[in-house]
Order: structure tokens, then sequence, then C-alpha cells
């Protein structure tokens, strides 16, 4: 079993943590006890959401333009992208 969490943290308002959980069942299919871990991807969440809005801005802007783009590297005379 695996999950997400927003938590209310130390360091800031919410952290994030990627929580694994397995059950050890016994004879009968009882849980009896969980083992799991948990990692704080606080830092993963966050950067994950600025590159979600950074795309989104040059999504619109490149889809609202009239004109041309093309990237051209200095060194050689041809085109890296269009």
């Amino acid at each position: 079993m695996n999950w997400n969490t927003a938590l209310f943290g130390w360091t800031a308002l919410w952290d994030w943590t990627f929580s694994r959980a397995i059950p050890l069942i016994d004879e009968a299919g009882v849980i009896v006890k969980w083992f799991g871990a948990a990692s704080d991807i606080t830092e993963r969440v966050e950067a994950e959401a600025a590159l979600r809005e950074s795309e989104e801005k040059y999504r619109s802007l490149f889809e609202s333009m009239n004109e041309g783009l093309a990237i051209m590297s200095l060194s050689a005379t041809r085109v890296v992208a269009l």
C-alpha cells in the first residue's frame, strides 16, 4: 500500500510524505501488525508544482503567438529546435 499525504510540519505550513506499508497477516487472515516507512517528499512536490506552473506559462505564451520561433545554436549554423 502506497500513499502521499500532506501533513502539518515543523519547517513549513505543510510537509508532504510518501508512505508505504505492508500488513503482517496471521493464519486467520487478521492483520496483526503493519510494517512501513515514510519519506519526506516536500521538495519533490514543490519542484513538480513549479515545473507545472512554468510549463503552463510558456505553453500559453507559445499558443498565443502569431510569430514563429526557432532556437539557433551560436556555435553552429544549424537550427536546434523549432
